[in-house]
């Protein structure tokens, strides 16, 4: 009986071990869960790559993307969204230009928009280097260009790009740390 007495404490600190062990696992396992959930459906971060959206974004900044007004609504003038081209593998970043319905020509450098000249003294910098001939935009569909026109492979390149194919809309640049911006 005795030596029962002493092997009990060992037990219970064991059955507690594997309690807390079991309750680490599931904690952390609910963690990633949330955290591959929130990075599939709510927000993500994006890493700049090239100078096509010069002045606005630069090489090496990090951006947060929203995911979760997609589903539900079309991006808006002017917001900045990642995007997959067709052929293409990675993602870009480009401004949306055109929405569905509307005419988009470039002529002499400057876009025009059912006929007018796009007003982009904010953000546009640089003219196209080359004419485009009027595109209409499809229904679910959006046309993007890079800030910096002239260095921008973008919907002038591969046409309008479905709604589908649009990853986020760029809401914060958080990195670097001096120059935080909403957008």
């Amino acid at each position: 009986m005795i030596a029962s007495r002493k092997s009990y404490p060992a037990r219970k600190e064991e059955r507690e071990y594997r309690q807390s062990f079991r309750s680490f696992f599931w904690t952390m396992a609910i963690a990633v869960v949330l955290a591959l959930l929130l990075r599939m459906f709510v927000i993500e971060t994006i890493r700049v790559e090239g100078p096509s959206m010069q002045p606005t974004l630069h090489t090496n900044e990090r951006v947060l993307i929203e995911k979760i007004t997609l589903p539900f609504s079309m991006p808006e003038r002017n917001d900045i969204v990642v995007c997959q081209f067709e052929r293409q593998s990675e993602p870009f970043i480009k401004r949306v230009i055109g929405l569905p319905g509307e005419t988009i020509e470039i002529r002499n450098g400057d876009v025009y928009i059912n006929g007018a000249p796009l007003e982009e003294d904010t953000y546009g910098s640089g003219k196209r280097p080359r004419d485009m001939a009027a595109v209409t935009i499809p229904e679910d569909c959006v046309f993007v260009m890079g800030d910096n026109r002239a260095n921008s492979a973008d919907s002038c390149v591969y046409g309008p790009i479905e709604k589908s194919r649009i990853r986020g809309i760029v809401v914060l640049r958080f990195w670097p740390l001096n120059a935080i911006t909403t957008f």
